[in-house]
């Protein structure tokens, strides 16, 4: 199966998948130079999770999410939101409409170098990326069998993944305020 076959196959089990997920922290937005007053994007926003804590922190949310089901989710759990229809290589907005792009565990099912040109598209100048994942807690309450299944499926993704990137994805922001790449 295709990572972006992986990705589409969430909506088989969206409300499992919402259950599931960690949240977000609202301490991690303390981390930004962001104020108030910003206009955000969470791309790829799932059901909601990270949206929320952006809702609660900035002046205007567009949550853009591909898949119907987990959209249906994030609408519901945040009416505050923009929510929208669409992909991280296309995103349904106008170039530098954003002040922050956010990507909450999603960035790696993202074409990168598509994505990266659309990012920047929709980015006012200046702008911040903030690329986010969750990390296991050690030790862990999970079973050791359990951790081990994780792990290999974590490896094996990453296998793949290099494969077709070979090169890590960076981005530096500029005193312009342009984004680009190392």
């Amino acid at each position: 199966m295709s990572g972006s076959e992986q990705a589409r196959s969430f909506h088989r089990a969206a409300a499992e998948y919402d259950r599931g997920r960690p949240g977000w922290p609202p301490a991690i937005l303390d981390l930004l130079p962001l104020d108030n007053s910003s206009t955000v994007l969470d791309l790829g926003a799932g059901t909601g999770k990270l949206t929320q804590i952006l809702v609660d922190r900035y002046a205007r949310v567009v949550a853009v999410e591909p898949l119907d089901e987990l959209r249906a989710i994030l609408a519901e759990r945040v009416p505050q939101a923009d929510v929208r229809a669409g992909v991280a290589e296309e995103i349904p907005l106008a170039d530098a409409e954003v002040d922050g792009v956010f990507a909450g565990q999603a960035f790696h099912w993202f074409a990168n170098d598509a994505a990266v040109e659309e990012i920047a598209r929709v980015l006012r100048p200046g702008g911040v990326i903030a690329l986010l994942w969750n990390r296991a807690l050690e030790p862990s309450p999970l079973p050791a069998d359990y951790r081990a299944r994780l792990q290999r499926l974590h490896d094996e993704r990453t296998r793949r993944h290099r494969r077709g990137h070979p090169r890590a994805v960076r981005f530096l922001r500029g005193r312009d305020g342009g984004v680009r790449r190392p």
